[in-house]
Order: structure tokens, then C-alpha cells, then sequence
């Protein structure tokens, strides 16, 4: 990812969900920081944007400058992006998540975004999203860039710092993720479904309290994997709410289960 950022000022990262975007996108922006001292980079999520009904380049820029000063930096004074810019100062902007913003607004959005290299040269401009959620979009000036399936040592890594964040001991924490990885070779449909950093931070749990993961069927894992991401993920998670009035009619994982099975069961009755 590093790489091809390095190859274009317009990078836009899709994948699936907890496929890992806003990670690599952190971990790009520590290796920007890490690699100049005069360079800088900011993430910012999209659905935090302050957006103006018609969006342009400046006041794109505006927009990222207040969301710079009100959460990033509240204690400094008040800063603008174009500053930076005009004094030639290599600034990267990571836009997190773009299918989390109303759907009409992602194309113009996007179009702007990549203007923003064309009168600063500069700037940098990377966004994330889902491919779904950006299928109505056109996008032929960004280079694209997808995410990739889990590896082994990937899944290991994750494992690895899950046992870590229980409180094990660092040899106990690699000795455990070896583990774990042994018993998903004994099941290899569970090993193929556990291919994001999202599904093995889900599964981890599971996995963890069965010396042989063939002893559940695929569909308890699965289920107990859903349950756990309808219900106690939020505090795993840590990230801004943004389903108030969803979480005020379906407090817990039985009624947010039973609302997810009437949907699926009506879906699936048109589909026959």
C-alpha cells in the first residue's frame, strides 16, 4: 500500500467490510510520519465531515481544516489545510470511509477530492470505501487499490495480539495464535471464511475455547460470531456511535437478530 502510494497522488482504497482499510490507512500514515519531518498527513473519517451543499475543492479544504482544529488538534490554534499547501509542505489527506456518507453525495465528493492535487501540487489525496457503496460512482482519474485475503501469518498476527489484549503473556499470546492456526487447518471451510481481520477478531473467541474446531458446525460458529457483532462488538470496537435511534428500538443481540432473520427470511421469500 505504501508503495503505490508513492505512485500516484489519487489512491482509493476499496474492500470489503473489516477487510482492514482504515488499519492500512493508519499504518500508512505512521510510515509518512516516520519517513520525513517536514511531511504531514491527517486522517479523517467522511461521515465526520462538515459538508457543504455544494462541494468544491476550497471548501472541501475548509471542511478538513475545521474537523483538523475541533477533534485533532483542539488545543492549538485554529489551522488551515491551504496554509500547508502554500507553502509546499507534502501533506497527505486519507478520507476513511466514504461509503459511510449519504449515498448521493460520494460521487461529487469524490471528483472534488481528486481535484484537490491538480491546484496543490503538493497534496496527496488516498480515500477508502466499499465497492458496493461507490458502484454508482466514476472514478477513472484515482489508481486503485484493493485489499487483500488474509494470509496465514496474517491470521497468526491477529490471534496473536487478541490473546495479548486478554492479558497473556507475550510467549504465552504466540504460543496461543499457533494453536489456533492448527485448528484451522483441521477445518478448511472455516480457515476459507476466516479471510478478513474483522471475521478472525470474530471467530477468535470461539476458536479459542475448543481444542478442535470441528466440533461445532459451521453455522454455531457463525452464529455465535453474529451474535457477539450485535451485541457486545460496539465495546470492542470503541468507535463513535452513529445508530442512536436504531439502538433506542433494538437495545440488544435478540432483537437485533430477530429483526436480521425477518429480513433475510422476506428477501429470501420474493427471491423464490
Amino acid at each position: 500500500f505504501e508503495d503505490a502510494l508513492r505512485k500516484s497522488r489519487r489512491t482509493l482504497l476499496l474492500g470489503e467490510l473489516g477487510t482492514g482499510k482504515s488499519t492500512l490507512a493508519a499504518w500508512a500514515i505512521a510510515a509518512i510520519q516516520a519517513q520525513s519531518n517536514s511531511a504531514v498527513s491527517f486522517l479523517i473519517p467522511a461521515k465526520q465531515l462538515e459538508l457543504p451543499s455544494k462541494i468544491s475543492p476550497s471548501n472541501l479544504l475548509d471542511a478538513i481544516s475545521a474537523f483538523i482544529s475541533g477533534s485533532i488538534a483542539p488545543d492549538l490554534p485554529p489551522m488551515r489545510t491551504q496554509s500547508l499547501l502554500k507553502a509546499k509542505i507534502e501533506t497527505t489527506i486519507f478520507l476513511d470511509g466514504l461509503d459511510e456518507i449519504e449515498s448521493d453525495k460520494i460521487g461529487t465528493l469524490l471528483r472534488e477530492f481528486a481535484a484537490i492535487p491538480e491546484h496543490w501540487e503538493t497534496a496527496t489525496v488516498v480515500a477508502t470505501g466499499r465497492p458496493i457503496e461507490l458502484s454508482g460512482s466514476s472514478y477513472p482519474e484515482w489508481q486503485i487499490v484493493t485489499t487483500m485475503a488474509l494470509t496465514e501469518e496474517d491470521k497468526q498476527h491477529i490471534f496473536e495480539n487478541e490473546a495479548l489484549a486478554e492479558g497473556r503473556s507475550p510467549g504465552e499470546s504466540g504460543k496461543h495464535a499457533i494453536e489456533l492456526l492448527t485448528r484451522l487447518r483441521k477445518a478448511p471451510a472455516l480457515a476459507q471464511l476466516i479471510s478478513t481481520p474483522l471475521s478472525a477478531r470474530l471467530f477468535y473467541f470461539r476458536l479459542s475455547q475448543t481444542t478442535s474446531a470441528e466440533v461445532f458446525t459451521l453455522g454455531d460458529l457463525a452464529y455465535e460470531a453474529i451474535q457477539d457483532r450485535l451485541a457486545g462488538w460496539a465495546k470492542k470496537d470503541d468507535k463513535q456511535k452513529t445508530t442512536e435511534y436504531f439502538e433506542m428500538y433494538f437495545p440488544d443481540a435478540d432483537s437485533r437478530s430477530t429483526l436480521l432473520g425477518s429480513i433475510a427470511f422476506g428477501l429470501g421469500t420474493k427471491t423464490q
